[in-house]
């Protein structure tokens, strides 16, 4: 992990526009980027593996070899965008992570009975998942939370349940939602709360 992570900074080091520093265990990138029509700072902060010690053995080698860190929202306080919860079926243990590589994010799944398969749900650049934040600087604006059966019941409203398990919200600071919940096979999206 270390060496990948040596040549991933490098990589990062010389692409223009884009600084990259580790800091107390954590990568952050910070660059300028035209925004609404004027050129603004922005930062992205990522977390290394270690930082979620609670992880499956084999959530972290799918994630070690994918050579994934974790991006963190700008109001992170804590480690985030790493999850567990039942979003399959009521009763399993299952995993959610933004993984970060290359540059952009993927919403990684995993299934407690299949967790060296995860399945893909999103995908997008990190530069594409930054808001302004109120002192004209960018930040990472998309967040992972549990979405509990109560919640998807109310924003699914009269559509078909159901609803006995958990979903997965994909949130953006301060603005929208989606819920990602798994039933009959195939994964459902419903928007969430504003």
């Amino acid at each position: 992990m270390q060496r990948s992570l040596s040549v991933w900074l490098l990589f990062l080091a010389f692409v223009p526009g884009r600084q990259v520093c580790a800091q107390a265990s954590e990568l952050v990138e910070t660059g300028q980027l035209d925004f609404a029509g004027r050129t603004m700072p922005y930062k992205i902060r990522r977390l290394p593996l270690s930082a979620f010690p609670e992880l499956p053995s084999p959530v972290r080698h799918v994630l070690d070899e994918r050579q994934c860190t974790v991006p963190q929202t700008y109001e992170a306080r804590r480690p985030e965008n790493v999850i567990h919860g039942e979003f399959w079926l009521k009763g399993s243990r299952d995993w959610a992570v933004f993984c970060s590589h290359g540059g952009a994010s993927s919403l990684l799944v995993f299934r407690s009975n299949a967790l060296g398969l995860p399945i893909e749900l999103e995908n997008a650049k990190d530069i594409d998942r930054l808001e302004a934040r109120l002192n004209g600087t960018l930040g990472f604006a998309w967040g992972l939370d549990i979405a509990l059966p109560d919640y998807v019941r109310r924003v699914a409203g009269t559509k078909s349940g159901p609803y006995d398990h958990d979903g997965i919200q994909v949130s953006i600071v301060e603005r929208s939602s989606e819920i990602h919940y798994y039933q009959n096979g195939k994964w459902l999206q419903f928007d969430g709360a504003e």
